[in-house]
């Protein structure tokens, strides 16, 4: 479960260094986070420029930026239940990275 609680997956990713499935979600919250801090970085930078200039499209970005925290929420609550029940949640480009990690070690 800390696996997807942003920086808390580094504690299974040291802890449980023989468990090849406790690896995989580990190296995918990591992947899974750093995305998520990219994009919502980007979401307020363009959000404070924006509303400078137009607080129309700011607002915009702004609701956008609500509706990604929640699809991160529901990202996250899925991947929980999904490691908590012995199965892996298949994100398109983050999960393929979290393989191709366990595969070239």
């Amino acid at each position: 479960m800390l696996a997807y609680l942003g920086p808390l997956a580094v504690i299974p990713l040291l802890t449980a260094r023989t468990d090849a499935d406790v690896q995989w979600h580990a190296r995918q919250g990591i992947l899974l986070f750093a995305c998520e801090a990219g994009v919502f970085l980007a979401l307020a930078s363009l959000t404070g420029l924006t509303v400078l200039s137009n607080l129309v499209g700011g607002v915009a970005i702004g609701v956008l930026a609500r509706v990604a925290w929640i699809a991160v929420l529901a990202i996250h609550l899925t991947a929980i239940l999904s490691a908590l029940n012995d199965r892996r949640l298949s994100v398109p480009v983050v999960s393929a990275l979290a393989s191709r990690r366990r595969q070239g070690r």
